[in-house]
């Protein structure tokens, strides 16, 4: 076995697992790496001009999400703005919303939001909903206690119109970027499945079907698919830490824990995916439909990998299904947590043990089924041979 000779075979494998990985977290990292949730440009048009509008203008001015930077002169005016890029969202104030809003007439105000930028767009909504709510619940307070009624029954009415923020998991609401740790393993198992692992057993299988079982060739072929399998899997381990180096260092990505744990987590996840290859490979004959459903899937993938959708608001069915068949769920969570928590070894091995469960499963039932469609075909060749001799015979007879 000449090791040169294979590296310089995979060469475009090996360059592909370096430039995929790089490019895909090079690319995302750089879309939210200007995703500012506090400060977002404003802008506010006053039809009304009255105390209450300027309370809200002032509002709306001192929230820290919020920065007020555009006084447009009309409507139209503020959408340019926004269509422009000066800002990403505004208020259109009504001409006599206040009166309005005395005589009883529930008034409305109109946000204008850029959301080509979701999370941009969301968190604008978000903010200006909160000083609005917060402004009409203390308008209906005022009515209340105008109406004669006694302030203790104006507090526990109003307990029911209580609003409150609260961002889940991360106040800096960078949670979005956290997936870039699950967007390496997605990345790779995707070029894994459909440039390396099925072509690669594809073309072994042509070779398996003329040579004996137990012989040197046979042998020979089985420790080449070895080689080449951590060949990729090493450039693949390097290319996506390497990814993730530079994302931290360009755009401030948490990126902790141990090296040691990180490689054996992918290199756990790159044999559970040669596993279930052997599967693929032992019933698909058209790589370019495995590839086309491939790619109409991925982004299930990512949704059940347990960190875009957690776990445990999943059906537990679902949960356990997922387990059996998607290698990703094994190495997902774990890397997350790695990188944001630095997690250890204690915490991980639950993780690797499961990986391994599932790559032992997916290796016996794929090699089984592998060695059969090899004999099916070893059975279809030497048929179709023998109908060859009785056809020449029939021939020289005649």
């Amino acid at each position: 076995m000449n090791m040169f000779r294979i590296i310089k075979e995979e060469l475009g494998n090996i360059i592909t697992a370096f430039i995929t990985p790089l490019v895909a977290l090079l690319l995302l990292g750089y879309v939210y790496s200007n995703v500012f949730v506090e400060n977002i440009p404003y802008g506010i048009f006053d039809n009304d001009n009255s105390a209450l509008s300027r309370n809200i203008i002032s509002q709306l001015q001192n929230h820290p999400g919020l920065d007020v930077i555009y006084y447009a002169e009309s409507e139209s005016d503020l959408e340019e703005a926004i269509n422009s890029k000066k800002i990403n969202a505004g208020i259109v104030i009504p001409e006599d919303f206040s009166i309005d809003m005395a005589m009883k007439k529930s008034p409305n105000v109109m946000f204008l939001i850029d959301d080509t930028n979701m999370l941009i767009g969301g968190n604008a909504l978000s903010y200006s909903g909160s000083v609005i709510g917060t402004l009409n619940a203390g308008v209906q307070m005022k009515m209340m206690q105008g109406n004669n009624m006694y302030d203790s029954v104006v507090k526990s009415t109003m307990g029911t119109f209580s609003y409150a923020e609260r961002l889940v998991y991360e106040p800096q609401g960078g949670y979005t970027r956290n997936m870039l740790y699950t967007i390496a393993p997605v990345v790779m198992q995707m070029f894994f499945l459909t440039k390396f692992s099925l072509p690669l057993l594809k073309r072994k299988k042509k070779e398996f079907v003329t040579i004996k079982f137990k012989s040197k060739q046979f042998i020979m072929s089985v420790l080449d698919i070895i080689v080449r399998t951590l060949i990729i899997s090493t450039a693949s381990v390097i290319a996506s830490f390497t990814g993730l180096f530079i994302i931290r260092k360009l755009f401030e990505l948490p990126l902790r824990g141990d090296i040691l744990i990180y490689a054996v987590l992918m290199y756990a996840f790159f044999f559970s995916l040669m596993a279930i290859s052997f599967v693929f490979a032992a019933f698909i004959d058209n790589a370019a439909y495995f590839e086309q459903g491939y790619l109409m899937l991925n982004m299930i993938f990512v949704l059940l990998s347990g960190v875009a959708y957690p776990l445990y608001m999943m059906p537990e069915n679902l949960v356990r299904w997922v387990k059996v068949f998607l290698p990703i769920i094994h190495v997902a969570i774990p890397l997350k947590a790695l990188n944001l928590k630095a997690i250890g070894w204690d915490v991980v091995l639950p993780y690797l043990n499961s990986s391994f469960k599932y790559t032992v499963f997916w290796l016996i039932v794929g090699v089984s089924s592998y060695s059969i469609s090899i004999a099916y075909k070893r059975y279809r060749a030497l048929d179709e041979s023998k109908e060859e001799v009785e056809d020449d015979a029939l021939v020289s007879i005649n």
